[in-house]
């Protein structure tokens, strides 16, 4: 066994007192810490219980004042729903003389 000088002695007795030093203050560091994050899960518990009933309140509002546009206003009419049953209009089939442009009056030329 190496026996340690008084030096080597002193740097260690030094260190560990340091270490049990910042040990006590981490420790109390610690219980302040879960202290304040208990406190924080509760307190989002709390804000996310607001949030959910205010997103209630908000539905319910859009719901009423959708109901009043629809008083007010009336209902839209899609242009889609009148012609559901119809099939689509064919264009007529047009002659080549429909296709040239008609011969001016000569009171029309200037």
């Amino acid at each position: 066994m190496v026996k340690l000088s008084d030096e080597e002695i002193r740097k260690r007795l030094i260190e560990l007192r340091n270490l049990k030093y910042l040990y006590g203050k981490a420790k109390k560091r610690i219980a302040s810490q879960d202290k304040t994050i208990k406190f924080l899960k509760l307190r989002v518990k709390e804000l996310e219980e607001k949030d959910k009933q205010k997103d209630k309140i908000i539905e319910s509002l859009m719901l009423q004042l959708e109901d009043i546009k629809i008083k007010v206003f009336g209902k839209k009419n899609n242009k889609d729903d009148k012609n559901d049953d119809a099939t689509p209009k064919t264009p007529k089939p047009r002659d080549n003389s429909s296709y040239q442009r008609r011969i001016p009056n000569d009171s029309e030329v200037t």
